[in-house]
């Protein structure tokens, strides 16, 4: 898929899921609505949520940068969806020793990382090379998200 080759764009959207914990249908209502002014009328793949400038995740897919040569992730504090992919993707890189954080990454912290991407159970993992209209490092696929791909799939093919 042209997606997973040359990247996606992605739309900060401020919102903040109520019981993000918990994954039904009245839980997506606001994302669909974000998803259909910023995707369907607008001019990008997917919908990033943000909350007082703090970056949270998406509406189907939780969302990664890596700055510094590390890989940072927002915390599971109850304010996102904790996500079987996200879990699977953290314990790989604890095994394989990728340096990586759970944290508070805020809007500012994405327009200097490296890369980003996002993870989900039925897309894999997806490079961003831009959000906002603003490039993601050089708007490339960077070798970060590459690695972490592969060890993902290896690990899903097993």
């Amino acid at each position: 898929l042209e997606s997973y080759q040359n990247g996606i764009a992605l739309g900060f959207y401020e919102f903040e899921r109520v019981d993000a914990e918990v994954k039904t249908p009245y839980t997506y209502y606001w994302g669909m609505k974000a998803h259909r002014k910023l995707v369907h009328n607008g001019s990008f793949d997917e919908v990033l949520y943000t909350s007082n400038d703090e970056v949270l995740e998406g509406t189907t897919f939780s969302f990664f940068i890596v700055a510094d040569g590390e890989v940072k992730t927002p915390k599971a504090d109850g304010r996102i969806l904790g996500s079987i992919t996200r879990m699977n993707l953290l314990r790989i890189m604890k095994e394989k020793n990728i340096k990586h954080s759970e944290t508070t990454v805020l809007v500012d912290d994405i327009l200097k990382a490296d890369e980003a991407f996002i993870a989900s159970a039925n897309r894999d993992l997806i490079p961003v090379t831009s959000i906002n209209g603003k490039k993601i490092g050089n708007g490339k696929i960077g070798s970060n998200y590459k690695q972490l791909m592969n060890l993902y799939l290896e690990e899903i093919n097993k």
